[in-house]
């Protein structure tokens, strides 16, 4: 039986900003601003941070190359560092810009020690923040709450016309949870896995001790960021499930060969605690999943409903 889950915290997570409470501001506008700064706040000090400072003060290749001014020893020592997270870093090495890699625009810069880095493009904060909250996103140097781009330069980021509704919180849950199940991350991976051809013909030979190597190769692919996976042949009987228990936002796609379709495949990228925590990190609320009382309801894997309560 699923067990509800709650968090419930009397400060905010490290990294998660303001926290939403009965006194915050009463308009949406505002309201939509205070979730704004929590989301930007995120790639200050959020778990993606903690991770990639981890990596980097963690590598002693990476150490000594900068110590003996080896660029090409240094770079090759970065590339399993980086993964998906770092969109741009900055090595100085005697006070001086010495080593950088990325050249995106990128926002929330981090410094520790000799490393400056970001785990997020602008382009990246423009999406996530419209997608939460329906409102057009404008990085500049107008209205605003403050942030800063990378490396150092000063810039207000505004959120104009947001979907106002009676309850802000609800509505970037609700929006949270429609991107986990049908954002461009989420059918990308679906296209990904579908088309992957050791996958399509464990599912065109139904074997699910292939399937599940298959699978397994991908959970390992940072960039997929995928909790769970389960195929189907056409008429619905299972080859493989494989990933963790309590996920939700299934998401499916056909799996063709030789442009016959031989099977179905439906997918996560999100678990219940991810999901909890992303909508406490971004909003303060604490989240109950499964429980008898609910705000709305979204689908568990592979169907079925669940309850969403929010406190707030």
């Amino acid at each position: 039986m699923r067990i509800a889950l709650a968090l419930v915290f009397a400060a905010c997570l490290a990294g998660c900003g303001a926290v939403w409470a009965p006194q915050a501001p009463a308009s949406c506008a505002a309201a939509f601003a205070t979730i704004g700064r929590n989301v930007y706040d995120q790639s200050l000090h959020g778990r993606a941070v903690t991770a990639s400072e981890a990596r980097l003060a963690g590598s002693a290749a990476l150490s000594s190359a900068v110590a003996r001014g080896d660029r090409a020893a240094a770079r090759r020592a970065l590339r399993p560092l980086l993964r998906a997270q770092i969109k741009r870093l900055v090595i100085t090495r005697h006070g001086h810009r010495w080593l950088s890699v990325g050249h995106a625009a990128a926002l929330a810069p981090v410094r520790d020690g000799a490393y400056t880095f970001s785990v997020t493009t602008r382009a990246e904060t423009v999406r996530l923040l419209h997608a939460i909250t329906g409102a057009r996103v404008v990085i500049g140097h107008g209205a605003g709450f403050a942030a800063t781009a990378f490396p150092h330069s000063r810039v207000r980021i505004a959120l104009q016309h947001p979907r106002c509704t009676a309850d802000p919180v609800q509505t970037v849950a609700r929006r949270i949870y429609g991107g986990e199940q049908h954002g461009a991350h989420v059918q990308a991976v679906l296209r990904h896995i579908a088309r992957d051809p050791r996958f399509v013909r464990a599912v065109a030979i139904r074997d699910p001790v292939a399937l599940r190597t298959q699978i397994v190769r991908f959970f390992r692919d940072p960039h997929l960021h995928v909790v769970r996976i389960r195929a189907t042949t056409p008429s619905g009987a299972l080859i493989g499930d494989v990933g963790g228990p309590h996920v939700l936002a299934p998401a499916s796609r056909a799996v063709r060969a030789n442009g016959k379709r031989i099977g179905r495949v439906t997918l996560s990228v999100q678990d219940d605690a991810g999901y909890v925590k992303l909508v406490h990190r971004f909003t303060g609320a604490t989240v109950q999943l499964g429980t008898p009382r609910a705000d709305f309801h979204v689908q568990a894997f592979p169907n079925g409903r669940l309850n969403v309560a929010l406190l707030h």
